[in-house]
């Protein structure tokens, strides 16, 4: 479609998207770098760089795939229901995939960008790259540019060619005739024919001519493989000749020897053995067996018997009176070796199976180890004396300790019934009071007293455990008077009084030397106030 519109420099900014048509469409102008627009309206999912194709009616439409018509580059997104400037001619930015500089530029499979892949009927008429692209931009020059869905491919269009290596014969790449590229086949130039690798000759045969061109070699295929084979000649540093006189066949047999790389090979192909490399006077026979012959004689070699039994008798090797009689379990010990260390156990640890043991390992084995616990009936220790207690002497052995130095099994029985230790026990006993003075706010502790001397009030808090008849005392001995706190659900009654249940009870001084002892008549939480001096706040 010829280019339409009359040429004018611009009466806007390029860049201003109308919402309605301003100008007329198709009209074309320049900017101030010599870069020429034309005035067309948007298309769907427009974005800066764009490249489009345009109708008769300049419409607009992202370039994609076998499109047919002029092409244009969107300045800035321009949508369906917008209208505005797209570049035709100059040097302009635009979308792309990943491109080299200096390139022919083709439709790319992602709409509105460009790429240099030849792609066959895509190749844009009237552009190329300057730079090559960054994130996906490149810089290129347009002269009104267009596509026509038959360039670039094999109609009409210039081969790519993918790659080059010298002397290498070329070949198509695909069907579609656009593309050359290298081939296996090498011809120098002294036509000489090489080839990167295995040089296939599809069911052809290889022709060798003669000096006498008239006469060829022909190495052809039989048509009975059953499968893939490899024919190999290997000639060695030097050169070698193969004769064949008249039509020669090599059967499957004769071909087994041929590949047998010496003589060795070629005996054990057919089944000879070592005997057949030795010399008649000096056999050796290492195998085999040999029958209906006499019995040969010990002084031969042999046993001069025809059986087990009789060898052994003649050897001297009767089971039971010369040589011990096979056992699995002496077969089993065999196994176990030399000992590796004085002190070792031989220890069953399996069925059919046995090992040295060390001492350690062995009293484990025998479950009398460290981490054991064996459980027995009885154990008489010698030594030791009758009614007295057992103790570890000095060198950690067992010993009886003499009621002179220690209690009596009667002495102990004494102690039969004490259900806590023997010192609280004490210590609950009346007189059993130890006094301290206290200088700041503590927990009493049981069957003790506290004498407060702290300068301000002291705050002495009732323990938290304590056992039916245990008893704390407190007594004043400063001017900072004494106050008992309570912990949760603790109480103290005093007379017909009683303190607040909990955290905010208590009782305290009036007068320095004020001073109460209190026993406990509910474990770890009730108190009664047993004895008292002086006029005792309860709260």
């Amino acid at each position: 479609m010829a280019l339409s519109g009359p040429q004018q420099l611009f009466p806007t900014d390029i860049l201003t998207v109308d919402s309605s048509e301003l100008t007329e469409l198709g009209t074309r102008g320049f900017d101030n770098s010599g870069g020429e627009h034309i005035y067309l309206q948007g298309t769907t999912s427009t974005v800066a760089k764009d490249w489009v194709v345009y109708d008769e009616n300049f419409s607009a439409t992202r370039l994609v795939a076998n499109e047919v018509g002029p092409i244009a580059i969107a300045p800035t997104a321009i949508l369906v229901g917008e209208y505005g400037w797209f570049q035709i001619y100059g040097i302009v930015q635009g979308n792309s995939d990943d491109i080299a500089a200096d390139s022919s530029l083709y439709v790319d499979g992602t709409a509105g960008r460009v790429d240099d892949l030849s792609v066959s009927g895509d190749l844009i008429i009237g552009a190329y790259s300057m730079t090559a692209s960054v994130s996906n931009v490149a810089t290129c020059h347009i002269t009104y540019p267009h596509v026509s869905d038959d360039l670039g491919g094999a109609v009409g269009g210039i081969p790519t060619i993918v790659s080059s290596t010298d002397n290498a014969v070329a070949r198509w790449d695909g069907t579609g005739g656009d593309t050359l590229q290298d081939s296996g086949v090498l011809v120098d130039d002294s036509d000489n024919i090489t080839a990167t690798a295995t040089l296939t000759l599809a069911n052809k045969g290889l022709h060798i001519f003669d000096t006498d061109t008239s006469h060829d070699l022909i190495i052809a295929v039989g048509s009975d493989l059953a499968a893939d084979r490899v024919f190999t000649i290997t000639t060695g540093d030097g050169d070698r000749e193969l004769n064949l006189a008249g039509s020669t066949t090599i059967s499957a047999f004769g071909a087994t020897l041929t590949d047998d790389a010496n003589a060795a090979g070629g005996r054990a192909t057919l089944g000879l053995g070592s005997i057949a490399t030795q010399d008649s006077t000096a056999i050796a026979i290492t195998g085999g067996s040999i029958t209906d012959i006499t019995d040969l004689a010990i002084a031969d070699g042999g046993t001069g018997a025809g059986n087990a039994t009789n060898a052994r008798s003649n050897l001297g090797l009767v089971i039971g009176s010369d040589v011990q009689a096979f056992g699995a379990v002496l077969d089993d010990l065999n196994t176990l070796g030399t000992a590796t260390s004085d002190g070792q156990f031989i220890v069953a640890t399996g069925v059919g199976a046995f090992a040295y043991e060390s001492t350690t390992t062995a009293r484990t084995s025998l479950g009398v180890g460290t981490s054991d616990s064996p459980t027995m009936t009885g154990l008489l220790l010698s030594g030791l004396t009758a009614s007295e207690i057992v103790i570890t002497d000095a060198s950690k052995n067992l010993a009886s300790a003499a009621v002179v130095t220690y209690p009596s099994l009667t002495e102990l029985t004494y102690v039969k019934g004490v259900t806590s230790a023997i010192q609280t026990q004490i210590d609950n006993v009346s007189g059993g009071i130890t006094w301290s003075a206290v200088t700041s706010d503590a927990t009493m502790v049981v069957n003790t007293g506290s004498l407060a001397n702290k300068g301000t009030l002291l705050t002495l808090t009732i323990p938290a455990t304590s056992s039916v008849g245990a008893t704390i005392r407190v007594a004043g001995m400063n001017a900072g008077l004494w106050k008992i706190a309570q912990g949760a659900s603790q109480y103290i009654k005093f007379g017909n009084q009683a303190t607040t249940i909990g955290a905010t009870g208590s009782l305290a001084s009036v007068l320095t030397y004020d001073a109460v002892e209190l026993v406990c008549i509910e474990a770890n939480l009730g108190w009664v106030v047993a004895s008292s001096i002086g006029n005792i706040t309860v709260t």
